[in-house]
């Protein structure tokens, strides 16, 4: 892996930080009592974003990054 891509990988676990922090928001209770059509799809956006950029992968090798 290339020196030019440690830092965007390193950005990517801000990322993470930050979906994680989102997704911890939508179990307190004002957004609790939202309708669940919107609150789980939501919910799972946050989890798979958080968990991409943890784990980012290279599809032309389909290889992961770390």
């Amino acid at each position: 892996m290339g020196k030019d891509l440690k830092n965007y990988l390193w950005l990517l676990k801000l990322g993470a930080l930050v979906n994680l922090y989102f997704l911890g928001r939508t179990f307190v209770p004002p957004l609790a009592s939202v309708d669940a059509h919107v609150l789980i799809p939501a919910q799972i956006f946050f989890a798979v974003s958080a968990f991409r950029c943890l784990f980012p992968v290279r599809y032309k090798d389909n290889i992961v990054f770390h």
